[in-house]
């Protein structure tokens, strides 16, 4: 169906033209090291132990489990479709022990356990979000969940749900709205990415579409909030459709964090920057910020490869990410 696109509210400021003048320190360049496997599309990169969990939907199975130090595949399964041990769209990993992780199906909004046991991955219990559409849930307690909120502003920008998927309370709600945008618009535009620092005592939310970091305590208040030097706001667009309204995107839609991994001591967010005019690769970042747990900046760094996904590990005090390089996927490390 054609769209009918027209602005609705076009907030176009300058951004950083030049990327390595956005930030409150000078960036420090770090080369990558190259793993020397080859890899379809890798992505949802996640570090438990010596393995690297991963998706990869290009290959038979979407589920992989990769054995870093002895560099073999230990492990790959599980399908995508509709059946009771399949996924359609496996979107994000949230590790919540030594032997255990969850997988967010964005779809079927599904929420699903999966434990390591010896070489193999085993399905374990699932939570149904019937009636909520969310993203990058987590656990703040054994027996809650918080995510970001997609569908209903009432829920607030981040929920908070019990682990039958039950609604329970805002964890956070959204900013004003003072522009009056229609609210499933003003909700899309201030979308991104939730991550819960492993001793579950604080929250992270980095924006996709505007630069800023917030950092939560357990009980929903404001830790801090990170800026660039040159803070810009979403570019908004509105869509309509035959389903409604929808945010669209135009070559100035600005990228801000497009990724985000986190430590008990740090934060670690990839930036773009960029805009769909400045860059076919807009949705990648080549600065790595990390932060610590009081939002103070620590440390840019430069890479020279565009990244998309990144993935702490504990085990080997590295970095993982995807990367771009000779046309091809590649997962590169580096060393903090």
């Amino acid at each position: 169906m054609k769209l009918l696109i027209f602005p609705f509210l076009l907030l176009i400021f300058a951004g950083c033209n030049k990327t390595r003048s956005c930030f409150q320190i000078e960036p420090l360049s770090i080369d990558l090291t190259l793993l020397n496997d080859t890899f379809l599309k890798p992505s949802r990169l996640t570090i438990i132990d010596n393995y690297l969990i991963y998706v990869d939907t290009k290959e038979d199975y979407f589920l992989h489990m990769y054995d870093i130090k002895n560099r073999r595949k230990e492990f790959s399964g599980f399908s995508i479709g509709r059946g009771p041990e399949e996924m359609l769209a496996p979107f994000s990993i949230t590790v919540k022990n030594s032997k255990e992780f969850w997988i967010h199906d964005y779809v079927l909004r599904k929420f699903c356990q999966y434990s390591i046991k010896n070489d193999s991955i085993i399905l374990g219990n699932k939570i149904s979000f019937s009636d909520s559409r969310l993203s990058y849930p987590g656990f703040i307690r054994d027996n809650e969940i918080i995510a970001v909120n997609l569908m209903d502003i009432s829920k607030g920008w981040i929920s908070k749900f019990d682990t039958n998927g039950a609604f329970l309370e805002i964890f956070t709600d959204f900013p004003e709205n003072e522009d009056n945008i229609p609210d499933q618009i003003f909700m899309e535009s201030l979308q991104g990415r939730l991550a819960i620092k492993p001793d579950r005592k604080k929250a992270v939310f980095a924006c996709r579409y505007t630069d800023q970091i917030k950092i939560y305590n357990k009980d929903g208040s404001v830790v801090k909030t990170y800026r660039t030097i040159k803070p810009f706001p979403p570019i908004i667009d509105v869509a309509s459709t035959k389903y409604g309204w929808v945010m669209g995107q135009n070559e100035e839609t600005r990228f801000s964090f497009v990724g985000m991994t986190v430590s008990n001591e740090y934060i670690y967010v990839l930036y773009s920057g960029k805009t769909r005019k400045e860059s076919e690769l807009s949705n990648y970042g080549n600065y790595i910020l990390q932060l610590d747990w009081n939002g103070i900046l620590r440390k840019v760094i430069e890479i020279e490869n565009p990244a998309i996904y990144i993935t702490w590990s504990a085990f080997y005090q590295r970095l993982y990410l995807r990367i771009i390089k000779d046309n091809e996927y590649r997962i590169a490390f580096l060393e903090i």
